[in-house]
C-alpha cells in the first residue's frame, strides 16, 4: 500500500483541495474520494516515490463519470422483421416410446 494523492473540488467551491489515501493503487485513491466526497469534482491523482533517477512524481487523469442511462426493452413487435422465419410447434403423434415436437419453418413473403 502506497501513499496516492488526490486533487479535487468540491461541489459548489472554487478552492481546490488535495487528500492522501493509503491504497493499493489510484483507481482505489479515486474511488474513495468519491465515496468520501459524492459531489466532488476529480482533477488529478498522482503517486510520489523514488526511482532509479531520484525522485519523482507520476500523474493520472481522474477517470470518467459519464454515466449511461439504460432506454427501455424493445416490444417485441419493434424486434420482427419480415424476413425473420416463422416457426410453429405441432406436437408429433405418440410413437410408443416419446413425444417428439415437429417445426414447421417457412419463409414470411416481403413486402
Amino acid at each position: 500500500m502506497r501513499p496516492y494523492y488526490v486533487e479535487f473540488v468540491r461541489g459548489g467551491e472554487t478552492e481546490p483541495q488535495i487528500v492522501r489515501y493509503r491504497v493499493g493503487s489510484i483507481g482505489s485513491a479515486f474511488e474513495k474520494c468519491l465515496r468520501e466526497f459524492s459531489e466532488a469534482k476529480l482533477i488529478k491523482g498522482w503517486i510520489e516515490g523514488s526511482y532509479k533517477d531520484g525522485h519523482g512524481i507520476t500523474v493520472y487523469a481522474p477517470p470518467s463519470r459519464a454515466r449511461i442511462v439504460a432506454e427501455p426493452a424493445l416490444d417485441e413487435e419493434q424486434t420482427a422483421f419480415e424476413f425473420f422465419f416463422s416457426c410453429r410447434e405441432e406436437p408429433a403423434v405418440n410413437r410408443g416410446i416419446s413425444l417428439r415436437t415437429n417445426k414447421t419453418c417457412r419463409m414470411q413473403p416481403t413486402k
